[in-house]
């Protein structure tokens, strides 16, 4: 069976929404750790599951490389990707996250890249392995990443085992879309309809947008899944994007989502902005008051307002968050007084996905939208496991010159543990073999 058909559907239902105990706990504005303007770059640390399906597009998909299925002890069913490439002694320090020592004398440096994929994670790790000694490749790399012992492994030789995983990866990253409320506020507004009730945006608004995403056409846009429309540009016709780190946020701003004319509730436009768990209010003009409670009946956890400012001349953005009482604090980023500069966008969206990652631990969205995703990736990993065990063409006894002993007679997911150990030390044996001969091909050139 190669197809799959997995409901991709994580919107919180209208049932799910009517157990929400909290719609309406209060909110909290969070105190600025430091409410002078920030003039030095800071790296601030991202804290959200990572996307990898542009990582093993980009470095793997298209280079030679090993996939791999199998069953960790403690996590269950995994998928790993296993790159090698010959790398000068000069270039170890600059494309390394990590490494283990070698040897000086040792001119078989090799820079291993891998991908491993759980249903509650993905890692992405690179490593100098000297690939003469070593035979337990992957499994250095799974206790790097604090996994658990590995019960069984196979290599993928499906024909089409790469296209499969991108596919995987592909559909598993569009799970974790940021979907972004985005308002305006301008001087004595203190309702949502009249919040929303603008159709145009003014440059200040266009000069923040445009420093920390872009703007792109609905219209046969195949890049996300935001339901909005994309096929006839009924609902807008451009939104803002942008991809950060490998993740995608799109947001949805209020003066672009259609709206009919006698329309003077804006339903439209409250559908999507309510439904957000995450709303920016850009306020123009003086002595502007924000309260949440300006906002009726929506999911909205947090609230984060943007006022531009200028000192010195400079333009300044000054960041405060809201969030509702039973939602963690956000201290890092925390709010406080930006430059608008490229540092800003590193900033602001550091500060998005964080805020994001926070709401997401909050009991209720973890059961019906984290769990959710879970499960989803843990089937795709089942049909995947079965896809691939059923395609057996591959004779790996060839590769290995005949010393490898071709035992894959297993009818279910609780195989042997002398299984691990054989096809670790193939996995070895393998990439030295492979290794050996692309210098031999190099040498003849």
């Amino acid at each position: 069976m190669d197809e799959l058909n997995i409901n991709d559907n994580l919107n919180i239902s209208k049932n799910c929404q009517q157990e929400y105990p909290s719609l309406s706990s209060s909110f909290i504005l969070q105190p600025c750790l430091n409410n002078c303007q920030q003039n030095e770059y800071v790296d601030y640390q991202l804290k959200a599951p990572l996307p990898i399906s542009h990582i093993y597009e980009q470095e793997f998909f298209h280079s030679f490389h090993i996939n791999y299925y199998g069953e960790l002890e403690g996590e269950g069913l995994f998928l790993a990707s296993l790159r090698s490439s010959r790398i000068k002694p000069n270039d170890i320090d600059k494309i390394l996250s990590s490494s283990i020592p070698i040897k000086d004398n040792d001119q078989n440096k090799e820079l291993l890249k891998a991908v491993i994929r759980t249903q509650y994670n993905n890692y992405y790790l690179s490593e100098t392995i000297n690939v003469k000694n070593e035979e337990t490749i992957l499994k250095c790399f799974i206790e790097k990443c604090q996994l658990s012992s590995i019960y069984h492994i196979e290599i993928v030789d499906h024909i089409k085992g790469n296209e499969k995983i991108v596919e995987f990866d592909k559909y598993n990253d569009n799970q974790l879309l940021n979907k972004i409320g985005f308002i305006c506020q301008n001087s004595n507004q203190s309702n949502e309809l009249e919040m929303l009730s603008k159709n145009e945006m003014s440059i200040e608004i266009e000069n923040f947008l445009n420093i920390i995403c872009e703007p792109i056409e609905l219209k046969d846009l195949n890049k996300y899944d935001a339901h909005l429309d994309r096929k006839t540009n009924q609902d807008e016709i451009y939104s803002y994007f942008t991809i950060f780190k490998n993740h995608k946020i799109m947001f949805y701003v209020g003066s672009m989502i259609s709206s009919d004319k006698n329309d003077q509730e804006f339903i439209q436009r409250i559908n999507f902005i309510s439904n957000t768990l995450l709303c920016i209010v850009f306020q123009q003009g003086n002595q502007i008051s924000f309260q949440p409670d300006f906002f009726l009946e929506n999911l909205t956890q947090v609230y984060i307002t943007v006022q531009p400012i200028y000192i010195n001349s400079q333009l300044y953005y000054k960041i405060e968050i809201w969030r509702r009482s039973d939602i963690e604090p956000l201290v890092d980023p925390p709010g406080g007084i930006f430059k608008h500069d490229k540092s800003f966008r590193n900033y602001f969206l550091t500060l998005i996905l964080n805020t994001m990652n926070i709401i997401l631990k909050k009991d209720f969205f973890y059961k019906h939208i984290v769990e959710q995703r879970y499960r989803l990736k843990n089937e795709y990993i089942i049909k995947l496991y079965q896809i691939f065990y059923s395609y057996s063409i591959f004779d790996l006894s060839i590769l290995s010159n005949n010393n490898y002993n071709n035992d894959r007679q297993f009818k279910n997911l609780n195989k042997t543990r002398q299984t691990t150990s054989k096809y670790l030390q193939f996995m070895g044996k393998f990439i030295e073999t492979f290794t050996n001969n692309r210098s031999k091909s190099i040498s003849h050139r």
